[in-house]
């Protein structure tokens, strides 16, 4: 039984009349007949008595009408959700990102995400760069707030977009004598035990804090190497050591720590959103173009300055 026969049989089951249907399907009514006597033929019941002043459903074709009703419903419905899911208005959106880089932004960007996109399922997953490139291996996440794996580089099958540029800061005690000066040279602190984050959890930002090192002639004595922002603050706070890091750290809860501009090299700190694109999900497609229309917005609120 094709739909487009079962609405003609509801036609003619609503108008009780033949030619009644046919003008409501814009056809002539020999189509209708020869449409309902196939239908009947596959069925191998009758659906209508009939004569020539009037058109009645037969009990098989009671019954037929409820089911044939429901069959429409269910077509209709299906065809407005697959419409919803390809304009974005429905379905799923799972962003992984790094709270100590996103936590001043998205959650009001993901706010005026969801008050748009009302019927979409949000999900965020807090990961380091490491774990948000296993999730995407896993397909456990859409798109990714993340620092690059390493300069120039771009994971096959991802596009790769600027968000904006942080930089390298020293993480000081509250109490260090040098905590509130407004920059220091990184050569200054070369005695000093340093806290950076572990390397397999984000290579990139790994080499780039060598690479700042190296710039400033220090060969650095590195006491630990923490794998959460949050960490570095707590052993910081607690004069195990000097910690450099990105300036976004700064937006983390933390009353034991001063951050210090580095005045004697400079070290660009990307963060970057990262997505399937080939094809793109259309959930990913307007969230993506939100966070274009809010760019400029995000590189203000991140700003060293």
């Amino acid at each position: 039984m094709e739909i487009k026969v079962l609405k003609t049989f509801v036609a003619v089951a609503t108008y009780r009349s033949f030619s009644g249907a046919a003008r409501a399907l814009h056809t002539v009514q020999p189509a209708v007949s020869r449409q309902i006597s196939e239908l009947e033929n596959e069925l191998g019941v009758k659906l209508f008595w009939r004569n020539t002043r009037e058109v009645k459903l037969t009990s098989a074709g009671e019954a037929l009408l409820i089911e044939s009703n429901r069959l429409i419903a269910l077509q209709q419905s299906a065809i407005e959700k697959v419409r919803r899911v390809a304009k974005g208005e429905t379905g799923q959106l799972r962003i992984g990102y790094i709270s100590s880089a996103c936590s001043n932004f998205l959650p009001d960007l993901v706010r005026q995400y969801s008050v748009a996109h009302p019927n979409v399922q949000v999900s965020l997953f807090d990961l380091t760069v490491q774990g948000q490139q296993q999730a995407f291996e896993n397909n456990d996440i859409d798109i990714a707030l993340t620092r690059p794996i390493l300069d120039d580089v771009e994971p096959i099958g991802l596009k790769t977009e600027l968000i904006y540029n942080d930089e390298l800061v020293l993480v000081l005690p509250q109490d260090h004598h040098l905590a509130n000066v407004p920059s220091i040279a990184l050569n200054v602190m070369r005695d000093s035990p340093f806290i950076i984050f572990k390397r397999e959890e984000a290579v990139g930002l790994y080499e780039q804090t060598l690479s700042a090192f190296q710039a400033a002639g220090v060969t650095p004595l590195i006491s630990s190497q923490p794998r959460s922002m949050q960490t570095l603050l707590v052993e910081v706070g607690a004069g195990l050591g000097i910690g450099i890091a990105p300036h976004c750290i700064k937006r983390l809860v933390s009353n034991t720590c001063a951050f210090v501009k580095i005045n004697d090299v400079s070290v660009s700190i990307p963060l970057v959103a990262q997505y399937k694109h080939s094809p793109m999900s259309p959930t990913v497609s307007s969230f993506v173009t939100l966070l274009a229309e809010h760019n400029t917005e995000i590189q203000a609120r991140m700003s060293v300055a």
